[in-house]
């Protein structure tokens, strides 16, 4: 069971934005795209990988962070982050995340969501996210 996620639109985030995802195309029924976030339907190990095509627009480094939302109000957890410092505004470049997620059983008084979060300025052009359910 895997899910392709992604967005080719350009937008301009700041630190601490949601970086959109906009379509979605999934095998299997463990996991959909809800807005800009993964809904993750059942238990087991995931294996996220995460490319992103940005362009640094403010004078902190850009980067991007997965970010793991439990529906119980508990605060969201933090996953693997990327940074990227270019001097020079402008200049596209490529950053990629791996993490592996765990959902438990007792994750389930809700379904958990992925979503990435910007960890600076900068313009993305290119997102793609792979989630495959791998344990």
């Amino acid at each position: 069971m895997a899910g392709k996620f992604f967005s080719t639109n350009t937008v301009t985030l700041t630190t601490g934005q949601t970086i959109p995802l906009s379509i979605s195309r999934v095998c299997g029924c463990s996991m959909k795209l809800d807005n800009n976030a993964i809904e993750l339907f059942s238990q087991g190990t995931y294996l996220v990988n995460v490319s992103i095509t940005a362009a640094q627009t403010g004078t902190t480094a850009m980067g991007a962070r997965i970010m793991i939302d439990s529906p119980s109000g508990i605060t969201p957890s933090e996953g693997a982050v990327v940074t990227s410092s270019d001097a020079t505004a402008g200049n596209l470049r490529s950053l990629s995340i791996t993490d592996t997620v765990r959902v438990c059983k007792s994750c389930f008084c809700g379904r958990p969501k992925l979503y990435l979060m910007a960890t600076g300025e900068m313009t993305v052009s290119n997102v793609i996210v792979t989630v495959a359910k791998v344990g």
